[in-house]
Parts: structure tokens; C-alpha cells; sequence
């Protein structure tokens, strides 16, 4: 008796809180409905026990957290059938190379697997470095989905009227987002947003309605340098030209009202942000931290001049209407 009727499982978790993979898995159940997508955070043990001894369609795991590695191989031993693993952003080996017994997890949990999907090249390299066993289960394939512009509508009504009318009211439009303002290694600012607080300054002098909408889903963590940094939008008398967007909500119909995406991150992966604005036709530029997709200008990261620059050639570019090629800035 086979209880789930698909032609795959796909499991990892679903909105809310929107993240690269709930999104993702968002888009896959609306655009593949022979597919069964299932919320990992909410399955019963029930839904455990269908999936084990009444299903025998090929399952699909997204996502690398210690315990879920652990559970799928588990599972695939019991079941006696593999799985596969779609490896989202930034890849296994960064999170845990470091630690021999997180590496030893990862090299079981592998082992049970069908296919390894990874969104690029570095990404198979990476794992073949450590793991030179798994090269034919490696398969490059980017998960990714564009939003449905048929919902457009009802996204735009999640947004303020405040967000709106600066979207509305300033130009050229700037967008940037933070899932929070986190640190990496000695850098304080993780995602950028000082670069960012410093761009609008500078570009305040030859274009007064320049505009950032800055998208920050979590506002409440790291709230002393969230207000350090509001203090200094304050000092350099550009509060009207920087708007944070907070909360939880979907950005890519702003993209299609944005000059330029900017995405000053000091480490990153995969964006979801980034593929969604060249999707929309919405210009992006992005620091060199990882290879990045066709079509992005990418400048050095933390270097606020090369950052400017960049910014600065294509918005001139923009402004005439002019086709150009990305070659002229590198």
C-alpha cells in the first residue's frame, strides 16, 4: 500500500520565516503539483512512518543541519532505498571542515545519498576535495525558482504606505536586504549595510532623490549597532533618503521598481536576492566574495571606492538608456 502519491518528496522547511529554502520549496509546490512537498519543522511521526513503510517514490532532502543529515541516512537504511540532497547556498564543507567529527557526519550522511545537488562548480569542488568517493553522485543544478508575478498584487499589500511612497517618491532607487545585521570574523557589518549608509551619502550630492530601501527581516537583534548606524544617517542629513523595510516579507516586487540592487556582502552564497533582481530585469551589484551569477558587476569587497564606482558607471549608464557591456567596468 503506497500512501504518498508523487511522483517525488521533497522535504525541508516552508514559510513562514521566508528564507532561500522555504522559498524555493514555496515555488516548487505551485509550480510542480506532481511533486509532495512536506515541512520538515511540522512532520508528525506519523508522516515519519507513511514515509518510511508506505512510499516508494524518490526523496529529496533540502537542507544540512547535523540532526537532518543524521535522520535522512537513517532513513535511508530503514527505507533501504537512497535519497538526495539539495545542497542550498553557500555548501557543506565551510560549515563543517573545521570540525573532524562534524566531518565524519557529513561523509556517513553522503554516503546514503542518491544524487548531490549543488548550484556550482566551487560547490562540487569543494565536497571532491574532502570526498573524492561521491564525484558520479555530484549533479551542478541551481535551485532556483522565480517568484510568480501573478502574486504581485498581493505582496504590495503586505507593504506600508510609508514604503511605498518612497519607492514612489525617489530615484534613482537603490535596494538592499539582511535577513539581520550580523557579523562575520573581525568585520562588524556582515551584509554591508555601513557601504551602504556611505554610497547614499556620496551620491546625495549629484542625485538629491536618491533613495535606499533597506530590507532587514529581524530589526531586533544587534539593536546597538542598528542604532549606531541610524544615528549616523541622522549626522550625514540623509534620513529622508534611507528607508528600512522590517519584517517578514516577500522583496522581489521591489526589484521591479529598483534602478540597482546592491549586495556589499563580506562573505555569501548562492543569493536568492541577486538571482531574483536579474530575473526582474533589475541591474545588480555585488562584492567578489564568491563567484557570482552572469550579469551581476561585482566590485572588491570593502573597497567603498570601487563600490561607488561601479554604482556610479551604471547608474549613468541607466540614466541615458544606453546598452553597455559589464566588460567596461571590470
Amino acid at each position: 500500500m503506497v500512501i504518498f502519491m508523487a511522483s517525488q518528496i521533497h522535504i525541508g522547511p516552508l514559510p513562514p520565516p521566508l528564507g532561500g529554502i522555504s522559498v524555493y520549496l514555496s515555488r516548487l509546490q505551485k509550480a510542480h503539483p506532481e511533486y509532495l512537498v512536506l515541512n520538515l519543522m511540522q512532520m508528525s511521526k506519523l508522516d515519519w512512518l507513511k514515509l518510511v513503510f508506505f512510499s516508494d517514490c524518490e526523496v529529496v532532502l533540502h537542507g544540512y543541519f547535523f540532526k537532518w543529515l543524521i535522520l535522512f541516512r537513517l532513513f535511508s537504511v530503514v527505507r533501504k532505498q537512497p535519497y538526495s540532497l539539495v545542497v542550498h547556498g553557500q555548501g557543506l564543507m565551510g560549515r563543517y571542515r573545521a570540525n573532524l567529527y562534524g566531518m565524519w557526519i557529513v561523509r556517513y550522511a553522503l554516503g546514503g545519498c542518491k544524487h548531490i545537488y549543488v548550484d556550482a562548480e566551487h560547490l562540487k569542488n569543494d565536497i571532491l576535495s574532502e570526498m573524492p568517493e561521491y564525484i558520479s553522485k555530484i549533479v551542478i543544478k541551481n535551485p532556483f525558482l522565480p517568484p510568480s508575478e501573478d502574486e504581485e498584487d498581493s505582496v504590495l499589500a503586505t507593504y506600508s504606505e510609508d514604503v511605498q511612497c518612497f519607492m514612489s517618491n525617489h530615484s534613482p532607487l537603490l535596494v538592499a536586504n539582511a535577513y539581520q545585521l550580523a557579523e562575520w570574523k573581525n568585520i562588524q557589518d556582515l551584509y554591508g549595510l555601513d557601504l551602504c549608509v556611505e554610497l547614499v551619502r556620496r551620491l546625495r550630492r549629484d542625485y538629491p532623490q536618491v533613495g535606499l530601501l533597506f530590507a532587514l527581516a529581524n530589526d531586533k537583534y544587534r539593536i546597538d549597532y542598528y542604532d549606531d548606524m541610524r544615528q549616523r544617517i541622522k549626522e550625514y542629513h540623509i534620513e529622508d533618503n534611507i528607508c528600512f523595510f522590517t519584517g517578514q516579507r516577500e522583496l522581489w516586487p521591489v526589484f521591479k521598481r529598483a534602478t540597482i540592487m546592491v549586495r556589499p556582502t563580506c562573505t555569501d552564497g548562492n543569493s536568492v536576492s541577486i538571482q531574483e533582481a536579474l530575473a526582474l530585469h533589475c541591474p545588480v551589484v555585488a562584492s567578489d566574495v564568491c563567484p557570482r551569477p552572469e550579469g551581476t558587476i561585482v566590485f572588491a569587497n570593502r573597497d567603498m571606492q570601487d563600490f561607488e564606482q561601479k554604482v556610479r558607471f551604471l547608474l549613468e549608464k541607466l540614466k541615458g538608456d544606453i546598452s553597455f557591456d559589464k566588460n567596461e567596468i571590470l
